[in-house]
């Protein structure tokens, strides 16, 4: 590990994507709040949304252009992305942002004009988006046995199905998840969104470089997020937990990740939204044991992230840009 990677992890400098309304287009409904991970789209009495920052976050844009997506009057843009220079966190490359191109024109074309070239897997791939807007209708549980199955069928090392699915429907068990996985993520969020703080700053510098994947400012963000709006699964009426079996063959985490997109993908085909939820896995560092029990989350089992299912609210499943995929042809 480099030295120079010390000092720059808690609040690295960074270029944030830039946040646009027209105010010609928008009908104020809020859509684009509501659907903002890091909860820094907000609305005025009057006039369109805005972007601004908080707790010490210049913006704290992710770039993922879900607001585009959800927004029904194509009122919303976003450009750039979100960029690091230097330290810990400093960006691999520096790309730009591009819709779909798989057939490797030489600037992307309108999506419209290539979707019908492209197999019903391509499409529902490239237009999946995370949904945080859904209805209060329940999901038919010939729909959510299909997803299953199509869990099922992914690949694993070994031939070994190292993961185990729960389906939770009651409403008061997911309310006890949230509030059990809350209470960590309120601590650590409240820690770290002190940039005046030399405390917070350096114990960050130091344990960072050790977890860096757990200490990147923008899941920091994501937790203040769920903490400011005190739930974890925006009010979906289905959450599939998914286990891990940690005596696995090879990479039991990365089988169980594998079988939950086969899922994700089969749910977005039958028309239903989903979003990924791994802020759960708090729960492996400070159990609620009564409530590990209760979800079958006790050795060897452990989590490894959880899926939020249900019906989306209007339209969510868009194309939007996506940064360049780093590539080497040899």
């Amino acid at each position: 590990m480099k030295l120079g990677y010390l000092g720059k992890a808690h609040y690295p400098p960074a270029v944030f994507p830039r946040f646009k309304a027209d105010a010609d287009k928008c009908n104020r409904c809020g859509r684009c709040v509501r659907t903002c991970p890091t909860h820094v789209i907000f609305m005025d009495q009057e006039g369109p949304p805005r972007i601004q920052g908080y707790k010490g976050f210049e913006v704290a844009c992710l770039g993922c252009r879900n607001c585009v997506a959800v927004c029904p009057e194509d009122a919303v843009t976003v450009e750039g992305y979100y960029y690091v220079g230097e330290g810990l966190y400093k960006s691999a490359h520096v790309g730009r942002v591009e819709l779909p191109n798989p057939f490797n024109a030489p600037e992307p074309p309108p999506f419209e004009e290539i979707q019908d070239k492209l197999t019903e897997t391509e499409r529902v791939i490239l237009k999946r988006r995370s949904n945080r807007l859904f209805m209060k209708k329940e999901v038919p549980d010939e729909l959510i046995r299909r997803c299953l199955e199509a869990a099922r069928y992914a690949p694993t090392s070994g031939n070994d199905r190292c993961w185990e699915f729960v389906v939770v429907r009651d409403r008061e068990l997911i309310r006890w998840m949230e509030r059990s996985s809350l209470k960590s993520l309120k601590l650590m969020s409240e820690y770290y969104l002190k940039p005046g703080s030399k405390a917070a700053r350096a114990l960050w510098n130091l344990v960072a470089p050790w977890r860096p994947g757990d200490m990147d400012v923008r899941v920091i963000s994501g937790m203040d997020t769920v903490v400011l709006r005190d739930n974890l699964y925006f009010g979906a009426p289905v959450v599939i937990l998914v286990l891990h079996d940690r005596r696995g063959i090879g990479q039991p985490v990365l089988d169980a990740g594998i079988a939950a997109q086969n899922l994700v993908i089969a749910a977005h085909a039958l028309g239903l939204g989903t979003c990924y939820v791994g802020f759960i896995t708090a729960l492996n560092s400070r159990p609620d044991k009564k409530l590990m029990k209760e979800l079958g989350a006790v050795w060897p089992m452990r989590i490894a992230t959880s899926i939020a299912i249900g019906w989306p609210q209007g339209k969510i499943d868009r194309v939007v840009p996506r940064d360049r995929p780093r590539v080497t042809w040899k």
